[in-house]
This record gives structure tokens, C-alpha cells and sequence, in this order.
């Protein structure tokens, strides 16, 4: 499998992800923003439900386009990625307008809180209004980096 292949079958993960995100906003974005005491007052199953895919699609597109698009994205570029750590490839994206190198720390702080189950619910409920009113940031990136390896693909043909 080629580079361009590699990258087209990751955007296709990417975005079955971005799918589901989407889904689930539709149906908890309603209820925002969560109160801290959501688990208690929330009688809807499908809501948790959602709310569960939401958390869980979100870190894992966002763990999936740094394990896998960011750097073979720029080795697509032709972007020499072998000797440089991952701070440095989101430097370089974020000088390319793809990301914001604040945001991407913040989405990876929240992520890596909601991994956990910690019991407090006041932190929970701001982690996950925080995604409900920035997903669509996450989603942005993912968009950004596949729009720019069509235009870069089709000018390589």
C-alpha cells in the first residue's frame, strides 16, 4: 500500500468517525449545556448512549488523526517527519492554518480527562459541553488535512 493509499484508507476511519460525532451531537446538543448533576436527572438511556459516543468518537478521532494522518500527511507532503517528534509535526501543521497548537493541547487535555472515571461530575459535564460546542473544530482539522491532499494528489497527477 502506498502513501496515497495509506492516507485515503485513514481519511475513510477519520471519517466514519466524524459520522458518528455528528450523530450523537444531534442528539445531546439539545440537552446543552450539561448540568453537573446530569447523571441524576437525565432519564433518557439513548442520551447516555449518545453522550458515551460522543466522548468515545472524539477521542478516538482525535487520537487517530495523531497516530496516523498528521505525520503521513506530511510525508506526503514530502515533508522530511522521520527525525522530528510529535510536538514538532503539530508546529508544523499549525504554520500550514490547519490546527491551532493551543486548541489541539486543550482537545488532548479534555480527552485524556474523560478516559478516566473519575467521579466528578462537574468536571465530566464541562468536558463534554466543551466538545459539544468545539467538535466541530476537531472535525475542521480532519477536513482541512483531506482537502489538502486532494488538492496536493490532483496536482501531482
Amino acid at each position: 500500500m502506498d502513501i496515497s493509499q495509506k492516507l485515503e484508507s485513514y481519511f475513510e476511519t477519520a471519517n466514519n468517525h466524524i459520522f458518528m460525532i455528528k450523530k450523537a451531537l444531534k442528539y445531546v446538543t439539545p440537552y446543552y449545556p450539561l448540568a453537573s448533576d446530569f447523571k441524576e436527572n437525565i432519564e433518557d438511556d439513548i442520551l447516555f448512549f449518545a453522550l458515551d459516543s460522543l466522548v468515545f468518537r472524539f477521542a478516538k478521532l482525535q487520537d487517530w488523526l495523531g497516530q496516523k494522518i498528521f505525520k503521513t500527511f506530511l510525508q506526503y507532503e514530502e515533508y522530511p517527519v522521520a527525525d522530528i517528534n510529535f510536538l514538532e509535526v503539530i508546529k508544523v501543521l499549525e504554520k500550514e492554518n490547519i490546527l491551532d497548537l493551543d486548541m489541539w493541547s486543550v482537545f488532548r487535555e479534555i480527552r485524556n480527562e474523560l478516559s478516566h472515571d473519575y467521579p466528578d461530575y462537574t468536571k465530566i459535564a464541562q468536558n463534554i459541553n466543551f466538545i459539544i460546542k468545539h467538535s466541530d473544530i476537531l472535525i475542521d482539522i480532519s477536513k482541512k488535512l483531506e482537502d489538502e491532499y486532494l488538492k496536493i494528489k490532483k496536482l501531482k497527477q
